[in-house]
Formats: C-alpha cells, sequence, structure tokens
C-alpha cells in the first residue's frame, strides 16, 4: 500500500515506551478511534475518524505519521475535468 507520510522529531520519545498518554488523550479528543489488530504493539498504532486512517509510528527521538495515497481521489478529479 503506498503511503505519505510525515516525520516529527521530538526530544525524549522511547520507542520502547510508544507513545506517551498526554498524545494519546489528544489524539482521542480530536476524535479518531484506535483501530486494535494483531499486529499492533507499542510503538505502532493505527487510528480512524470519518472514513480516514493514519498510521503513527514511534522511533527514539521521532515519530511517524503515514496516511495511505487514496487512487479514488486521482481518478475521481480526472472525471471532473
Amino acid at each position: 500500500m503506498a503511503m505519505d507520510y510525515v516525520r516529527y522529531s521530538l526530544s525524549g520519545l522511547r520507542e520502547k515506551e510508544g507513545l506517551p498518554d498526554p498524545y494519546l488523550e489528544a489524539i482521542e479528543a480530536w476524535g479518531w478511534k484506535e483501530q486494535k489488530g494483531d499486529e499492533d504493539s507499542g510503538n505502532s498504532r493505527v487510528f480512524q475518524r470519518e472514513g480516514l486512517i493514519v498510521h503513527l509510528t514511534v522511533h527514539d527521538g521521532y515519530f511517524i505519521v503515514m496516511i495511505p495515497k487514496e487512487k479514488k481521489v486521482a481518478i475521481k478529479g480526472l472525471k471532473s475535468k
């Protein structure tokens, strides 16, 4: 699956500790619901809101937010021209 991603630096972040609770609480307050799965671990999370899915992975000193690329959007754009 093709993904777009953004990397954010955050000093003090540790992969083995996962995402700090205040971040999880803020994500949930914004309306995102965590999707539990077999492959999820403390440093890798998947969230969904209004049909959108984001993958969040924690590393030492940074985290990455990945969003699946939407092929349907490109096709819809071609039809509207």
